[in-house]
C-alpha cells in the first residue's frame, strides 16, 4: 500500500481561517485571506493545514453549511470578534471570494502544501450564550435539537448537553457530506478531520467507535476516488493519548492497523502547550505500518505566562523527537498576536530541526493534566506530611551528556507552590534523591500578573488575581544529579502539619526546568 512521501521533516501549520482575520483592520483586500500562507514562507512549515468547516458552518460556497451570517443575532455583535467576522463574510459573499481556493492556489504559487481541514464537532456555539442565540450556529444544529446529547453531560469544552449525538445517523451523514464536498473541492495534497474540535461525541458511557471507524473508512474511500492513480493522505487531529481518545469513542489504533489514515497528530486537550504527551505510545502503535505521528502541543503557557514562549515551544518539541516523533504539528500559534513577531519566526524555525534543538536553551514543565497511568497531575495540594505529591517531569535533552561536553550552562528546577503559611517547609527530591536545601533560592511576590483571553477584544490582556495568599517560586540550580534524559519525577514533601485552624492548603502549583547552554566557543576546560 503506498504511502505519503517523507523526503523531507514535515511541518504542519494550522490556520483556524478566522481568528487572525478579527487582528486587522480597515477594508477587506486578498492580502488577508492569503497571509494564511505568506506568513509562513521561509520558514520551516512545509503543509498549510487550512480550516475550511466548523462542522455546522464553514467558509466557503457550501451546499451543506452556510457562512456566518446566514442569520443576524444580538450576540453577532456582541464583540469587535464576531462583528468584524460578520462584516468579513458579507463582504466575501457580495465579491464571490473562494476562500480556500484563494489559500489553496497561494500555497501552491509558494512552494508549500494545503490540507483542507474538517472540524468534526466544533463546539464555540456552545459557549457563553444559549445556541439559539449564538452567531455561530448552523441551521443543521438549529433543526436537530432533538439530536443533542442533552443534560448531564460533561466535556472538556463549553456546554456539552447541546453538542450534537454521533449515534444519529443523520449527524454523521451531516458531517460525512461537509467532508465529501470539501474533498471533492480542495483536497490536492492531503485531507483533515480535527476529532479535537470537540469531545464528547457520544452520551457518556454510551460510545460507539464502530461508528466513528466507518466514518474513517468512508472517508478513505472518498480520497481514493477522488485520485486513484495515488494516495492522498488523511491526517486525523485527535487527543493525546491513545487510551483518552478510546474513553470517547475515537479507536485510532484500528484506524492505524487497517491503514485509513497516513499521519496521526496527537494533541493537547485545551489550548495548552503540552511537554508529555505519550508519543512514544503512538510511534508504538504506528511502527511497520508508514503511519507519521506528527504531534500538536499547543499554544498557552501552562503557568498563566499568556502564550508560550519560545523556550517552551522547544522544550516540548524536544521531548516529541526524544519520544520518536516524525514532524511536528503547529495549531494557534496566531493566539500570541498577529502578524508575526520575532519570536513566532524562531519557533516555526527550531522546532523542525532536531539536531538544532539540541543546544538552545529550553524550558521543560510538567503538564496540568496527566496523560501516563501512574503520573499525577498538577495542581496538587502539600498539607499532608505523609503524602508527599511526586510530578512526572520529561526531559528530552541528554543534560548529562551537554555537561561532558562542557555546552550545559546551567540546568535550574523551579517550583512554585502556592497558599504558603510561614511556617511552611518542604523537602524536594528529584529522581528519589533528596535536594540540599542550602541550594534554594526562593522568590515571594505578594500577586500574580496572569494573561488571560479577552474575548470582546480577541486579545490576550493582563489581569491581577488573588490567589487567596502567597506564593513563591523555590529555585534550584542542579548540578548533581541532573535530570535524566526521559522520564523524571519530582517529590515534594511537606514537613510541617497543617494547623487545625488553616483554611487553605499549600498547593504545588508549577514544576519545570529551565534548560540553558553556552554560545559556541564559550565552552571552557
Amino acid at each position: 500500500m503506498a504511502r505519503i512521501s517523507m523526503n523531507r521533516r514535515r511541518m504542519y501549520y494550522n490556520d483556524d481561517s478566522g481568528t487572525r482575520l478579527a487582528c486587522y483592520e480597515g477594508a477587506f483586500t486578498p492580502r488577508m485571506v492569503t497571509d494564511a500562507v505568506d506568513a509562513v514562507v521561509g520558514t520551516a512549515v512545509t503543509d498549510v493545514v487550512f480550516c475550511v468547516s466548523y462542522s455546522y458552518w464553514g467558509n466557503y460556497p457550501s451546499r451543506v453549511n452556510p457562512m456566518p451570517g446566514w442569520r443576524d443575532t444580538p450576540s453577532a455583535h456582541s464583540s469587535p470578534h464576531y462583528r468584524r467576522l460578520y462584516e468579513f463574510f458579507r463582504h466575501v459573499r457580495e465579491h464571490g471570494w473562494d476562500i480556500p481556493k484563494m489559500v489553496m492556489d497561494r500555497a501552491a504559487k509558494k512552494g508549500l502544501g494545503f490540507v483542507p481541514s474538517v472540524r468534526m464537532n466544533d463546539a464555540h456555539f456552545t459557549q457563553k450564550v444559549h445556541p439559539t442565540e449564538h452567531p455561530l450556529t448552523g441551521p443543521f444544529w438549529m433543526e436537530h435539537q432533538d439530536l443533542t446529547l442533552g443534560p448531564g453531560q460533561s466535556g472538556p469544552w463549553g456546554d456539552p448537553q447541546h453538542y450534537l449525538d454521533f449515534a444519529h445517523e443523520a449527524v454523521r451523514q451531516h458531517l460525512l457530506d461537509g467532508a465529501f464536498e470539501a474533498i471533492d473541492r480542495y483536497a490536492v495534497d492531503g485531507f483533515e478531520l480535527d476529532w479535537t474540535r470537540h469531545c464528547p461525541y457520544f452520551r457518556n458511557g454510551c460510545e460507539q467507535p464502530e461508528l466513528l471507524t466507518e466514518m474513517i473508512r468512508r472517508v478513505r474511500q472518498r480520497l481514493d476516488r477522488k485520485d486513484g492513480s495515488s494516495r492522498l493522505p488523511l491526517l486525523v487531529r485527535v487527543g493525546p493519548s491513545i487510551e483518552e481518545n478510546a474513553k470517547y469513542g475515537l479507536d485510532v489504533r484500528t484506524w492505524i492497523a487497517e491503514g485509513l489514515v497516513d499521519v496521526v497528530v496527537p494533541s493537547s486537550p485545551g489550548r495548552f502547550i503540552s511537554f508529555g504527551m505519550p508519543i512514544d505510545e503512538w510511534v508504538r502503535a504506528a511502527e511497520g505500518t508508514g503511519v507519521e505521528i506528527h504531534p500538536s502541543p499547543d499554544s498557552a503557557a501552562p503557568c498563566g505566562d499568556g502564550q508560550a514562549s519560545v523556550a517552551m515551544y522547544r522544550a516540548a518539541a524536544a521531548n516529541c523527537y526524544a519520544m520518536g516523533a516524525h514532524g511536528f504539528y503547529v495549531f494557534n500559534l496566531f493566539c500570541r498576536g498577529y502578524p508575526y513577531g520575532d519570536d513566532a519566526y524562531v519557533i516555526l524555525r527550531d522546532v523542525s530541526d532536531v539536531d538544532a534543538l539540541s543546544r538552545r536553551d529550553k524550558r521543560f514543565m510538567a503538564d496540568g493534566n496527566a496523560w501516563r497511568q501512574g503520573d499525577d497531575g498538577l495542581p496538587v495540594g502539600l498539607g499532608d506530611p505523609q503524602r508527599p505529591a511526586t510530578v512526572a517531569l520529561w526531559i528530552g535533552d541528554d543534560l548529562a551528556g551537554e555537561k561532558e561536553r562542557a555546552t550545559l550552562d546551567r540546568a535550574t528546577l523551579r517550583l512554585r507552590i502556592d497558599r504558603l503559611a510561614p511556617e511552611d517547609r518542604f523537602e524536594i527530591a528529584l529522581n528519589d534523591q533528596i535536594l540540599d536545601p542550602r541550594d534554594r533560592r526562593v522568590h515571594m511576590p505578594d500577586y500574580t500578573e496572569l494573561i488571560a483571553w479577552n474575548a470582546s477584544t480577541a486579545s490576550w490582556t493582563p489581569e491581577r488575581v488573588n490567589l487567596r495568599g502567597p506564593w513563591a517560586w523555590i529555585e534550584i540550580d542542579l548540578k548533581d544529579p541532573l535530570p535524566n534524559q526521559g522520564r523524571n519525577t519530582v517529590t515534594v514533601r511537606s514537613l510541617v502539619p497543617m494547623a487545625d485552624d488553616r483554611k487553605f492548603q499549600p498547593m504545588l502549583n508549577d514544576v519545570e526546568l529551565r534548560v540553558s547552554y553556552r554560545p559556541c566557543g564559550t565552552a571552557t576546560l
